[in-house]
C-alpha cells in the first residue's frame, strides 16, 4: 500500500482523535491499543521519511517508530519535573509529534509492501518451528503459579529444554537456508520472546524484587501524577509506562512486566543484523545467527523490567548503532537519542553511555590521530572516575554524609569477592553438576576471548573504534574503584557490591560486537581450513552445538535449585497477598507497623502502593519493613534470629510512633516452628493464613 504525506497525516489525526477519546472518555483497551498502534505506524512512517535515504526502507521504517517512542519518553520526562503526568499531559504529548509533519522530507516514505514473507519451499520447517515455539509457550502457561517457586525449572521438565534446543537448531538452519530476511528476523524475534518470557509467564504475581517497587511507583504516579521527592532517577521508564497505560488502558502491571522482554525481542534481531551486515559486511545469515550470542551470554538476560534492565537494552542498541554511525550507515541522532533516553531512565549508567556517544562523535570528527589518541585516553580516565563521582555527588546533594575514601590498592580482595560464588552455591556436588557450573564460569571468559580475537583480526579498524575496548576497561576500573576506593554511608554490604557488578556487566556489553565478529571469523576459518569436513558437515556441527549451548545458557539465565545451587530467593505468593489483605482489613487506618520479609512487604506495596509513611528521627519509613537495610528490617531480623520478644516489637512501635504492630512469619523459614512457638509466648494474638503464614499482633 502506498502512503503519501496527506494520507499519513489524515490517519495520524484520526488515531490521535480516538486516542484522546480513549484517554478521557472510553475506558476500552481495544480502542486504546488500536489507536496507539495506528498512531505509532503513521507518525513513525513520517519520521522515517525525515531520516537519510542511505539507511534503506527497512532501516528507516524501524528507526522512525523507535525515535518516535524515544521522543515520547523524553516529552514525558520534560513534563514530569516541572509539573506531573496526567490525562491532560498524556493527550498533549500525543498531539505534539504531529508537528513533525511540518518538517521537510529527506527521503521517500517507506511503502507498506504486501509480500510473501515466508518462502513456500521452507513452509514445513517454518511451520514446525512455530509449532515448537507454541509448545514452549503453552508449557509455560500450563505451569503458571501463585505458589512458592524458588526456580522456574522446578516446575518445568526436561522436555522443555529439549524442545527449546530443537527450536533453536531449526531456527539457525532456517536462517542459513532461506533468503527472506524479514521472515528470519520475525522468527528470531519469536525465539527471543520465548527466551525472555519464562519468568514473566510462570510467576503470575510477578518475579524478582525491584520490579515490584518500580511498578508500585508507576501506579502511584498514574494515580497522583507524581511521587515525592522528585528525583533524577528512573523517570524515563516511569513516565513512558504511565503514559502508555493512560492511552491503552492496559494495566501498569502488565505493561511493566512485558516492556523489556517485548522491546528486546522486537529490536535486537533487526539492529544487530543491520549493523553486522551493513557496517561490517558479514553475510546476512551469519549476522542474524549471531544475535543468539546475547542469550548465550546469560548475564545479558532481558526477562525482567526494571530501569536497570531497560538501560541494559538501551546500552546494547546504542553500542551497535554507534558502530553504524562510525561506518556511516546510521546518523548520529540515533545513538545520541538512545543514550539520552538511557540517562533519564538510569542516571548512573546512562550518563556514562551518553559520554561514550559524545566521545565517539568528537573523536570521529577530529580525524587527526594526534588529537584522537589523547581524547581516547582522557575519555577512558573520565569513564573510570565518573560512576564513583556521581555516587558521591548524589549522596552529598541528598543530605547524606560524604563517602569515606580508602586506598584501593589495600582492598583488592573486596573487588575479587565480586567474582566469587554466592553463598547458595554448595562446595561439593555430583560430577555432572560440577562440570555444568564449570562451564558456567567459562562462558564469560570465552566471550571475552572471542572479543579479543575479533578486535585483533578485524581489518581496517578506525582509531575511534578503539573506544569500545577502552570503554570496557574504563567501566571495569570504575567497578574496582567503586568497590575498593569509597565506602558509602547507610548502604548495606550487598548493595555496596551490587553496583560494581552492574558496571562489570555494562563493560562487557561493549565487547559483544567484537565477540560476535570473533565467532564469525573462527567459524569461517574452520570451514576454509579444514576441508576434510564438508560445509554441510560444519553447518551440522554449528547448529547442534549452538542449540545445545544456548539451551544450557537458558538454564543459567534464571534462578536454579539443584544439587549444586540452593537459591534462597522467594517469590510473591497468593498467601502473601491474603496476609497483607487481612492486616489491612484488621484496621480502620494505617497507624500500625508490619515486620515482614521483603517478599510480603512488596506484596503490600503492590496492593496498596505508598499509602503510608512515618516521619521518624531516622528519616521517613514505610509502614512495612523495607528496604532490607532499614531500621524496621533490622528489628524484624532480631525477631527471627535472636528471640521473639515483645520489647523488640515495642521498639518498632516506639520508632514509628504507633501503638500496634504485626510480626509476619512465612512457612519456608528455617526454624519456622521454633519462631512460631516463641512468638506465641509474646504476642497478644495471632492469625493463620492458609496454614502457611502466621501473623502475630502486638500492642502497647
Amino acid at each position: 500500500m502506498y502512503f503519501n504525506r496527506k494520507k499519513l497525516l489524515t490517519w495520524a489525526i484520526i488515531s490521535n482523535f480516538f486516542g484522546i477519546l480513549s484517554i478521557s472518555i472510553w475506558d476500552n483497551p481495544y480502542i486504546g491499543v488500536i489507536s496507539f498502534l495506528v498512531y505509532l505506524f503513521t507518525v513513525g512512517a513520517w519520521v522515517s521519511s525525515l531520516l537519510p535515504k542511505y539507511m534503506g526502507e527497512q532501516g528507516r521504517r524501524f528507526w522512525g517508530m523507535t525515535l518516535l517512542l524515544c521522543f515520547i519518553t523524553l516529552l514525558n520526562v520534560l513534563v514530569y519535573y516541572p509539573y506531573k503526568i496526567t490525562e491532560i499531559t498524556t493527550a498533549i504529548i500525543l498531539i505534539i509529534p504531529l508537528f513533525l509533519f511540518f518538517f521537510k522530507q529527506n527521503s521517500e516514505i517507506p511503502t507498506d509492501k504486501i509480500e510473501d514473507y515466508f518462502e513456500r519451499s521452507y513452509f514445513f520447517p517454518t511451520t514446525l518451528f512455530l509449532i515448537l515455539e507454541g509448545i514452549l509457550l503453552y508449557t509455560l502457561f500450563q505451569n503458571q503459579t501463585v505458589e512458592i517457586l524458588p526456580s522456574p525449572w522446578m516446575t518445568l521438565g526436561k522436555s522443555f529444554f529439549f524442545v527449546y534446543a530443537a527450536a533453536t537448531a531449526l531456527l539457525i538452519w532456517i536462517i542459513t537456508k532461506t533468503k527472506r530476511t524479514t521472515s528470519d528476523i520475525i522468527l528470531t524475534s519469536a525465539h527471543l520472546f520465548v527466551t525472555y518470557s519464562v519468568a514473566p509467564i510462570i510467576y503470575k504475581l510477578g518475579f524478582g524484587f525491584d520490579g515490584f517497587i518500580h511498578r508500585a511507583t508507576e501506579v502511584w504516579i498514574q494515580q497522583n501524577g507524581m511521587i515525592e521527592p522528585k528525583t533524577l532517577f528512573y523517570i524515563g521508564q516511569y513516565g513512558f509506562v504511565t503514559w502508555l497505560s493512560n492511552i491503552t488502558h492496559i494495566s501498569v502491571h502488565t505493561i511493566d512486566v512485558w516492556l523489556v522482554p517485548v522491546l528486546a525481542s522486537l529490536s535486537l534481531p533487526f539492529v544487530i543484523y543491520y549493523t553486522l551486515k551493513k557496517s561490517w559486511k558479514l553475510h546476512g545469515d551469519s549476522a542474524l545467527s549471531l544475535v543468539l550470542l546475547l542469550p548465550f551470554t546469560f548475564v545479558t538476560s532481558l526477562h525482567l523490567t526494571t530501569p536497570y534492565n531497560a538501560t541494559l537494552l538501551l546500552t546494547i542498541l546504542t553500542i551497535f548503532t554507534t558502530i553504524g554511525y562510525i561506518r556511516k550507515n546510521i546518523p548520529c541522532i540515533i545513538p545520541l537519542t538512545l543514550s539520552i533516553v538511557a540517562a533519564v531512565t538510569h542516571l548512573l549508567i546512562g550518563i556514562p553511555l551518553f559520554a561514550f556517544v559524545l566521545a565517539v562523535v568528537l573523536i570521529k570528527i577530529s580525524k587527526i590521530k594526534k588529537i584522537q589518541i589523547p581524547l581516547l585516553l582522557l575519555y577512558t580516565l573520565g569513564i573510570a572516575l565518573l560512576p564513583a563521582t556521581m555516587f558521591a555527588v548524589y549522596l552529598k546533594l541528598g543530605g547524606h554524609n560524604f563517602p569515606v575514601f580508602l586506598n584501593p590498592l589495600d582492598h583488592i580482595g573486596k573487588f575479587l569477592e565480586l567474582f566469587e560464588r554466592p553463598f547458595w552455591y554448595r562446595q561439593n556436588s555430583p560430577v555432572l553438576f560440577e562440570l555444568l557450573y564449570l562451564w558456567q564460569r567459562l562462558i564469560i571468559p570465552i566471550v571475552i576471548g572471542f572479543s579479543i580475537i575479533g578486535f585483533l583480526v578485524k581489518k581496517q579498524k578506525k582509531v575511534v573504534e578503539y573506544i569500545f575496548p577502552l570503554t570496557t576497561l574504563g567501566f571495569w576500573i570504575a567497578a574496582w574503584l567503586l568497590r575498593t576506593w569509597i565506602i558509602f554511608p547507610n548502604v548495606i554490604v550487598q548493595e555496596q557490591g551490587g553496583y560494581p557488578i552492574r558496571l562489570l556487566v555494562i563493560g562487557l556489553l561493549f565487547l559483544i560486537p567484537w565477540s560476535m565478529y570473533g565467532f564469525y571469523y573462527i567459524g569461517r576459518s574452520l570451514i576454509e581450513e579444514i576441508t576434510s569436513i564438508s560445509k554441510t558437515g560444519w553447518m551440522t556441527i554449528f547448529v547442534i552445538s549452538g542449540s545445545l549451548l544456548l539451551m544450557v545458557s537458558l538454564y543459567f539465565s534464571y534462578p536454579q535449585r539443584n544439587p549444586k545451587v540452593y537459591f534462597t530467593g522467594f517469590n510473591v505468593t497468593q498467601h502473601d497477598v491474603q496476609a497483607v489483605e487481612w492486616i489491612d482489613n484488621d484496621n480502620e487506618d494505617y497507624n500500625y507497623t508490619v515486620l515482614a520479609n521483603s517478599v510480603t512487604s512488596v506484596a503490600a506495596m503492590t496492593k496498596y502502593s505508598f499509602i503510608k509513611h512515618f516521619q521518624t528521627d531516622v528519616g521517613e519509613l514505610y509502614y512495612y519493613s523495607i528496604p532490607t537495610g532499614g531500621p524496621l528490617y533490622k528489628i524484624y531480623q532480631k525477631m527471627l534470629y535472636e528471640d521473639q520478644k515483645h520489647e523488640y516489637m515495642d521498639e518498632a512501635m516506639e520508632l514509628t510512633g504507633t501503638d500496634k504492630s504485626y510480626f509476619v512469619v512465612n512457612w519456608y523459614w528455617d526454624n519456622f516452628d521454633k519462631i512460631v512457638e516463641g512468638a506465641k509466648q509474646s504476642a497478644d494474638s495471632w492469625e493463620i493464613i492458609n496454614d502457611k503464614i502466621w501473623i502475630f499482633t502486638y500492642t502497647r
